[in-house]
Order: C-alpha cells, then sequence, then structure tokens
C-alpha cells in the first residue's frame, strides 16, 4: 500500500509465502487510518510491515505471525493495541520497532513471543503490559527510547533476560541493519513478573526511574543487573 485505506478489517486469513521479503500486509509510504484484525495474518516475512508509512490504530484480536518478525515498523504506529487471548509472534522478534521507527502506545493483554519479544531501536512513548511477553533471549529488548514502560499486577515479562536496556537488534528499512545502542528508559513500573534465567533486568543504559510496587518480582540469576557506565537515577518499591 502507497496510498490511503481508511479501514482494513481481517476476519479472515492474509498471507504471503514469497521466498525472501514477502510480507502479509505492506504498508511501503501509504496510511492505513485503522487496522483490526480478528482472523491471521502470517507471512514468512513480517505479518505486518509498516516501511515508510503510517498506521493510525492497530489492534490485533487474534493471530499476527511471522517467520522472521510479526510486526515490523519502520515509519509510524499511534497506536499499538494486542487484546487478550491474541498473540503476535516471530522467530526473530515479535514486535520489531526499528531506529527509525515510532510507536505512540504500545498495549499487550495477549502474548507477544520471538528469541526477542519486543525489540525497539527507535522510539516508544508508553509500553503497557498487562499479558505475557516471552522470548528466547531478551523479552524486551530496548536500544532506542522508551518514554514510560510498566508492567501492571498479572503482567510477565519473561526470557533469558526479562529487560534488557542495553540494546537491540533492530531491521531499518529494507537493509537489515543492525544496531546496539544503549537505550533509554523515563519510568519502569513493576506491579507483576519481570524474570530471567540470566538477569530479571540488565541495565547497560538510562533509567531515569525505577518503580517496583508492593505485590512486584524481579527476579533472576541477578534480579536488576546494572552493568557498566549507567544510569539508574532513583527507584523505589
Amino acid at each position: 500500500n502507497s496510498g490511503t485505506i481508511g479501514t482494513l478489517t481481517n476476519s479472515g486469513a492474509i498471507t504471503s509465502s514469497f521466498s525472501h521479503n514477502g510480507n502479509a500486509i505492506y504498508n511501503a509510504g501509504g496510511t492505513i487510518n485503522t487496522l483490526i484484525n480478528t482472523g491471521v495474518i502470517n507471512s514468512v516475512n513480517s505479518g505486518v510491515f509498516n516501511g515508510a508509512g503510517t498506521i493510525g490504530m492497530l489492534t490485533n484480536s487474534k493471530i499476527i505471525a511471522g517467520n522472521r518478525w510479526g510486526i515490523t515498523n519502520g515509519a509510524s504506529i499511534t497506536v499499538l493495541n494486542n487484546t487478550i487471548g491474541a498473540t503476535i509472534s516471530g522467530s526473530t522478534s515479535g514486535i520489531n520497532n526499528a531506529s527509525s521507527g515510532t510507536i505512540g502506545t504500545l498495549t499487550n493483554s495477549g502474548a507477544i513471543s520471538g528469541y526477542l519479544g519486543v525489540a525497539n531501536g527507535g522510539s516508544l512513548g508508553t509500553l503497557t503490559n498487562n499479558g505475557t511477553v516471552s522470548a528466547g533471549y531478551a523479552a524486551i529488548n530496548n536500544g532506542g527510547t522508551i518514554g514510560a514502560l510498566t508492567n501492571n499486577a498479572g503482567g510477565a515479562i519473561s526470557g533469558s533476560i526479562g529487560i534488557n536496556n542495553l540494546g537491540a537488534t533492530i531491521v531499518s528499512g529494507t537493509s537489515w541493519v543492525s544496531t546496539s545502542s544503549a537505550g533509554t528508559i523515563g519510568t519502569l513500573t513493576n506491579s507483576g513478573l519481570i524474570t530471567g534465567t540470566t538477569s530479571g533486568l540488565a541495565n547497560g543504559g538510562s533509567i531515569t526511574v525505577l518503580n517496583n510496587t508492593v505485590g512486584g518480582t524481579i527476579n533472576g540469576s541477578i534480579g536488576i543487573d546494572n552493568l557498566g557506565a549507567t544510569t539508574i537515577s532513583s527507584t523505589s518499591s
């Protein structure tokens, strides 16, 4: 799509079997005001690939999957909702926000999974988890900027590292460039579970406020690993 679509609703199946860069929904430089999925979106590359376009609101209530990435964003998504019972998955990452990408609000009440659950190399305004984010490596891998990250009661973020604020392996456009810059998180609030077999939280970047509330758990072989030239400005519980 390089034009304008007001509302795109999928209740069936949208797939692509193209061997290398096949994407089920490819928004090259166009605008999709509202994308609602209550069916299956599946591809060998990305289920939804927003290359240089704009998506106003993307709501997934069933399955978005890719052999590489579930959702890839290299431009702008204003609101991304993954509802209760819904899944977003990819072998590399469930959601991949490239260095050129901006996501205003990401709310997960379902399941997001991949080698990296949510990989952020760009800008993510607010990330709220009420469901599960799971990964073979890092559930939330941040090499960009996250304004506020909230894991609510009942939410679980788990992997070898629960939250990795060190860097991210990200695609940019179609060149698939890897970046590993240290990430920035404004406020991290945990009222649920953040867990890793290695570290619950590994920080090699900057976290302004870390608040682990009553009932919140951060655990791992190391619960909070504040590595290298890092900053955690304040903590509370």
